[in-house]
């Protein structure tokens, strides 16, 4: 029987892959300091699956994505996104010129 892998609706497990290795821990420290979470929550964070209902509150995945130089939407997961999770992110006021950042 062939495992599937597990499939994240957030890429920020990708994101950090992309690092070098040694800057990972760094980084991870960093955007628990940005994003005001503690390391167990950001941890959780990285491992929602996208079957679950829980999400990341918009205001940070802006941060996070503003942190790895990507979109909102390059941070979620493809399925996630059509099924209307980024409805929410777009709909909030100024949230992208609020982080430096706008939506595509």
């Amino acid at each position: 029987m062939k495992m599937h892998k597990n499939m994240y609706k957030f890429k920020i497990e990708e994101k950090l892959n992309e690092l070098e290795y040694s800057s990972r821990d760094e980084a991870l420290k960093e955007l628990m300091k940005l994003t005001k979470v503690s390391r167990i929550q950001f941890y959780r964070w990285r491992r929602i699956l996208l079957t679950d209902s829980a999400d990341i509150p918009t205001s940070k995945i802006a941060i996070i994505a503003k942190y790895f130089g990507c979109s909102i939407e390059e941070l979620i997961h493809p399925d996630a996104l059509s099924k209307n999770i980024i409805a929410q992110t777009r709909s909030e006021n100024d949230l992208g010129s609020k982080y430096g950042m706008t939506c595509s």
